[in-house]
């Protein structure tokens, strides 16, 4: 949390002379951060070029945009982890992250350590896969040949 409020902070320090199109587009990561947010997207949210955005993006914040999504996603994470019971599959999906090996991974890199409850419980509350039953099928005689 306090990363993203730093960030935040950052961004609000700066507003003054921020460009209305990188102003525009913090908000509509910070509201969009769940849905696949690609740099192509954003430069053409921005009306600009990708490589250019990246440069003023984090002229402006401090941040690239993919690192500034980043912190978005695992700082909601966080909260959700915390403030829910949720399993770690479901929050995951939530920030906008599909796949649960992604996750920690991202959780892990970007400051989660072994007393957090995802790192405890990673696989607490997955579903199920039900056992595989295995079926003995009666023997039958094999034809004899003459």
């Amino acid at each position: 949390m306090l990363n993203h409020l730093l960030i935040l902070s950052h961004a609000n320090n700066a507003l003054h002379d921020t460009p209305d199109n990188i102003r525009y587009l913090i908000k509509y990561i910070e509201s969009n951060f769940a849905q696949p947010l690609t740099l192509d997207s954003l430069a053409a949210f921005a009306n600009t070029s990708k490589f250019y955005l990246s440069r003023e993006f984090k002229k402006h914040t401090g941040y690239s945009p993919n690192e500034y999504i980043i912190s978005l996603r695992t700082e909601r994470a966080k909260s959700l982890l915390k403030n829910t019971t949720l399993p770690v599959y479901a929050i995951a999906h939530e920030i906008g992250i599909h796949d649960i090996n992604n996750f920690t991974n991202l959780f892990k890199k970007t400051g989660g350590n072994d007393s957090h409850p995802i790192s405890q419980n990673i696989y607490k509350n997955l579903p199920s896969v039900p056992d595989v039953i295995l079926f003995e099928y009666p023997r039958m005689p094999l034809p004899r040949c003459k």
